[in-house]
């Protein structure tokens, strides 16, 4: 096949990389001023688009290459906040472009590349890439999610954690959720508390948070007035998020005293197959002041926690209008059952399902794939997993500041029975924080066994070092 484009000079160079998920076996330009641009295509390569392919998103460039799918990266933002950064894998791309706020524009691009499908990698890709997916689905027969019509983004009900609640509400009454409140005024949020007696009865507690936040960014556990108002100042106070998300709107919601629990999912066309679950094991400071992470534990697909979260998580992804692509969504079981804490049209984060690779025999960045290139083997997939062995990711924390790592010691994790592999947040000659949220851990250490009990005793050994301070220098 041939294609011939007359061109300004100027232009050639752009043209011929925008066209570079062709493949072709000569490309000229000649002339000055007209040029024609003769590409030679045997098949153009699939493309799929990822919005913010930072995290766990970093991993689907290669899986896709597998089949010899291109991925074409489109920034949301010109600046990739610090923490994200070291993600971020340019060269797996056949092209990256950057949002620059003109959407017109950016329609006219991305329509170039006759994606397959348009997805979120991060957080910060959710919105854009579901208004970019509706906006172009009838053109270019694209897979969408419906979300929420009523709303006047009907997409923002997968990132904001009240009208999340709200839907469910309105959803179905066999659906559980949260009582919630949405202000920024610390007396509005202290008299829904007082209508509701939180804390003269159930757990005593309420929750804080920012309505867009992610992980544990701006949470706060209180049981006061007082701690109430100092959460909502600090919440407005947040300058940037640590997501580069908007912190500005806040949600109160009661305190669920339970077990808090991951269920993964790639969906397309309402069919869900879950891919993996995990337990949540966390700490709060004394202080209430953000979740700290203790460790994710892989679970099998059958038991009896898992029978509770499977369908209630169905359940919600059906009332979100969320019916293509990955979701992770997070649920607390308690004495009444299982709960919504929230739900995200993306990845897990902190490379997870990589790990959960490592431990179960079927692939959940395959099933991913299956859904958003191959969607007839999809739809044959069977459901349920096969764990091949245990695996657990624990968080370090700092509870010092100003302290340095000790790499003579750290030699210790190596020895530790399970030991994988072991990152921190700390370089050696950086000083540490206190750490009060995901965002501030010492560091992580991933441990696999066939032996769950092998596992449970490094953890032990972990928390003694931890709490003994020896992984800082005397």
């Amino acid at each position: 096949m041939k294609i011939y484009m007359d061109l300004k000079s100027t232009l050639c160079i752009t043209l011929i990389f925008l066209c570079s998920n062709y493949s072709y076996s000569t490309v000229s330009c000649s002339g000055s001023d007209d040029l024609t641009l003769i590409i030679q295509s045997s098949q153009r390569k699939p493309v799929v688009i990822i919005v913010d392919a930072y995290d766990s998103a970093s991993l689907l460039a290669i899986q896709f290459s597998k089949h010899d799918i291109s991925v074409v990266h489109l920034k949301s933002t010109f600046e990739i906040h610090p923490r994200l950064r070291p993600s971020y894998r340019p060269q797996d791309f056949e092209h990256v472009i950057t949002y620059e706020g003109n959407y017109e524009e950016l329609l006219i691009a991305i329509r170039s590349f006759k994606p397959l499908a348009i997805i979120p990698g991060k957080e910060s890709g959710v919105l854009l890439a579901n208004q970019l997916s509706a906006s172009l689905a009838s053109e270019l027969d694209l897979p969408t999610n419906s979300g929420i019509k009523k709303t006047r983004n009907p997409y923002a009900v997968f990132r904001d954690k009240f009208l999340m609640h709200e839907q469910l509400k309105e959803h179905s009454p066999q659906i559980r959720y949260m009582r919630q409140i949405a202000s920024n005024s610390a007396n509005h949020i202290i008299d829904w508390v007082k209508q509701n007696n939180f804390f003269n009865t159930g757990t005593r507690k309420i929750v804080v948070k920012p309505r867009g936040s992610a992980g544990s960014e701006g949470v706060y556990i209180c049981n006061t007035q007082k701690e109430i108002r100092e959460a909502v100042r600090s919440i407005k106070n947040i300058k940037k998020s640590d997501f580069g998300l908007n912190t500005s709107e806040i949600v109160a919601q009661e305190y669920i005293q339970g077990t808090e629990y991951v269920v993964n999912a790639v969906s397309r066309g309402g069919k869900h197959i879950i891919t993996d679950m995990w337990q949540y094991n966390k700490r709060i400071p004394k202080s209430g002041i953000g979740i700290l992470y203790d460790n994710d534990d892989l679970l099998p697909f059958r038991g009896e926690a898992q029978d509770q979260i499977r369908p209630y998580a169905v359940q919600a992804l059906n009332a979100l209008g969320l019916q293509f692509g990955f979701s992770h969504t997070e649920i607390f079981i308690d004495d009444k059952g299982p709960v919504l804490v929230e739900t995200a049209n993306r990845m897990m984060g902190s490379m997870q399902p990589a790990l959960a690779e490592l431990g179960i025999l079927e692939s959940p960045l395959q099933i991913g794939v299956e859904a958003i290139a191959f969607p007839d083997k999809f739809l044959d997939h069977k459901s349920g997993y096969t764990i091949k062995q245990h695996v657990m990711l624990i968080e370090l924390s700092s509870n010092r500041n100003g302290a340095f790592i000790n790499p003579a010691f750290v030699n210790n994790l190596t020895q530790l029975p399970g030991y994988h592999e072991h990152t921190f947040g700390f370089g050696i000659n950086k000083p540490t924080v206190k750490s009060t949220n995901m965002a501030n851990m010492l560091g992580k250490v991933l441990l696999m066994h066939p032996d769950p009990e092998t596992i449970n005793t490094s953890l032990y050994h972990l928390r003694s070092w931890e709490q003994n301070g020896d992984f800082f220098k005397k």
